[in-house]
This record gives C-alpha cells, sequence and structure tokens, in this order.
C-alpha cells in the first residue's frame, strides 16, 4: 500500500493535495473494510499470460453512495 500512496503523492502532491488525501482515503475503505460485500460486486476476472505465469485480474464495481462520493470530492 505505501507504494499505492506513494505514487499518488507523486501525481496529486504539489498540485492538488487533498486529491490525494481523499484517494488514500477511498483505497484504505477499499482494502481493508471487513464488509467489502456490502460496497464491491464481482463482475468477471480475466487470466493473462505473463513470462512469469498466470496472473489473474478481477473486475469488480466499486459502489458508493452519494454522501460518500461527496465527501470525497
Amino acid at each position: 500500500m505505501q507504494a499505492n500512496f506513494q505514487a499518488l503523492d507523486a501525481v496529486f502532491a504539489t498540485d492538488n493535495p487533498i486529491c490525494a488525501v481523499n484517494l488514500k482515503k477511498m483505497w484504505c475503505e477499499y482494502a481493508c473494510n471487513a464488509e467489502k460485500t456490502n460496497f464491491l460486486t464481482y463482475t468477471n476476472s480475466t487470466a493473462v499470460n505473463t513470462t512469469d505465469g498466470l496472473v489473474d485480474y478481477a473486475n469488480v464495481n466499486f459502489n458508493i453512495d452519494s454522501d460518500y462520493a461527496c465527501d470525497i470530492f
């Protein structure tokens, strides 16, 4: 997660630090919330062959309510 946060800072921290903070909050909610089934819906997966082997990418819908969306933006 540290690498993800550093990437967000590299893109947003200088020009718009509040965006970096909001995206970090959203990422934490996505990654750490024990009640993911309330806001994540698995749609499908895609298997991709790489030089290191097979990688499976899951596609999910991340559903948020309007209050949460307004807090982020």
